[in-house]
């Protein structure tokens, strides 16, 4: 039996593609890909989106802490403004407190000026006599035997001041030394006494204050109290101690003013140059 070889088949070509089929899977495949593209975008459309709304949430979380801010700034200005009523409440208070204290002060000071004024008018008949002498008995000052002697014990020292009449120690010294003829008949002492405690350890005798009864008399031996410049006695006015103290400080300067050769004098616890009024 012959066997004959099988037929040797050649392939067929293939089938060419319509070209309608052709372009549409081109437009297809076109398409696909702008999908590509367009998912691509929106993925990273996404991806901007969330970190949006991350910056949304934490702009929310600071909107919230500003909100918590303004609400304690709020608070705290109405605290502040509280204070500030209460403060000025409290300067008018002390403003009112400054007032009264300043008119206390003027009432004080008038009040203050008024005492002296009635102090020194209380002195103006006064006349203060300086260095008479003073005289003290060197005796025993126990009390069984005192020599006889009468007065104010000296408890420093053995001495017992004598008793003495300062109006007839006064009128003494004008007859004598201010050459005051018939003092005692011409002018009426009411009373004069000596100032301060007697001390036999100090070095000068204290002064005598005398009131005169008529201010003419007291005048007078004021005016002839220039005949004692070479003396080591004196004579001045009776002033109260405030006044003496301003006397004092206004002394130096009235010293001075005399060198720039200007009219100088005090009178009471006032200073005027050249007929003016001066002041610090």
């Amino acid at each position: 039996m012959s066997y004959s070889p099988p037929m040797m088949t050649t392939p067929m070509p293939p089938s060419p593609i319509p070209p309608a089929i052709e372009n549409y899977f081109k437009e297809l495949c076109h398409r696909m890909t702008r999908v590509e593209e367009k998912l691509s975008t929106l993925d990273k459309i996404e991806e901007r989106l969330e970190k949006m709304d991350t910056k949304h949430n934490k702009l929310d979380n600071e909107m919230i802490q500003c909100k918590d801010r303004i609400s304690k700034l709020e608070e705290s200005a109405q605290f502040l403004s509280d204070i500030k009523d209460e403060h000025i409440a409290l300067k008018k208070r002390v403003d009112c407190i400054n007032n009264g204290i300043e008119t206390t002060k003027t009432d004080t000071i008038f009040v203050r000026d008024k005492l002296i004024d009635i102090e020194t008018d209380n002195l103006k008949q006064n006349l203060l006599f300086f260095a008479l002498e003073e005289k003290y008995d060197n005796v025993e000052t126990n009390d069984e035997n005192k020599g006889g002697a009468t007065g104010t014990v000296d408890k420093k020292s053995d001495a017992v001041q004598v008793s003495e009449n300062c109006i007839d120690t006064v009128l003494n010294f004008c007859e004598q030394f201010l050459n005051i003829e018939n003092a005692r008949n011409k002018i009426k002492i009411e009373k004069a006494y000596r100032l301060g405690k007697p001390n036999t350890n100090a070095s000068k005798p204290r002064p005598i204050v005398a009131k005169f009864c008529d201010m003419s008399d007291r005048e007078y031996v004021r005016s002839v109290s220039n005949g004692l410049k070479d003396r080591h006695f004196g004579i001045s006015p009776h002033y109260p101690k405030v006044v003496l103290e301003k006397r004092k400080k206004l002394i130096p300067i009235m010293r001075q003013q005399r060198k720039n050769h200007k009219k100088a004098y005090i009178f009471g616890d006032k200073l005027f140059v050249n007929g003016q009024l001066w002041k610090e």
